[in-house]
């Protein structure tokens, strides 16, 4: 998903500066962790009582929700969170019952907020390219990356809004935004 949505910006022609340049950076590490992840789960395979005893004793630390939810983000890699970006977004359910994974089935950006706030405005001149939903009770605003790795979020000053949108999308479409 990081690559297919950032060639397909450069494919329409909408691709600011340094953005393919940005998945190297991104998902180098992810391999790497991946690599980790599978070396340290085929230790857990192996034969003889030291890896029966680390088997035993991870086994009762998956017992831990909290344990077993890290182990899990890992795994998924819902964990990382790249450079100026932040983490990935749970699937949260909005107040109407509609799931942030319904929102974003699109592949396209989306600035999630509160009806009134101002961002729709703020936003305005990357309508052509990012979708803006006002939901009631959304909690915190985010603009999320259409891999779902939050760009912006609410505490941050419009301004940062306006700089993420211009770094992931490219220039507003319109002077006004």
């Amino acid at each position: 998903m990081n690559l297919g949505w950032k060639l397909a910006a450069q494919v329409r022609g909408r691709s600011p500066a340094g953005l393919l340049d940005t998945y190297q950076s991104e998902r180098r590490p992810v391999g790497l962790r991946v690599i980790m992840h599978t070396q340290a789960q085929g230790m857990l395979v192996g034969p003889g009582p030291r890896v029966t005893a680390l088997r035993t004793l991870f086994g009762e630390m998956l017992e831990d929700t909290s344990t077993l939810r890290r182990i899990a983000g890992l795994i998924a890699g819902a964990d990382l969170a790249y450079d100026g970006v932040g983490g990935w977004a749970p699937d949260v359910t909005l107040h109407d019952g509609t799931r942030l994974a319904e929102l974003t089935r699109t592949g396209r950006p989306l600035l999630l907020h509160r009806p009134g706030d101002g961002l729709d405005e703020v936003a305005a001149g990357w309508r052509d390219r990012v979708d803006a939903v006002a939901a009631p009770g959304a909690g915190p605003a985010m603009l999320l990356r259409p891999d779902c790795y939050v760009a912006w979020r609410e505490g941050e000053p419009a301004a940062a809004l306006r700089t993420a949108l211009t770094r992931w999308f490219s220039a507003p479409a319109t002077a006004t935004a």
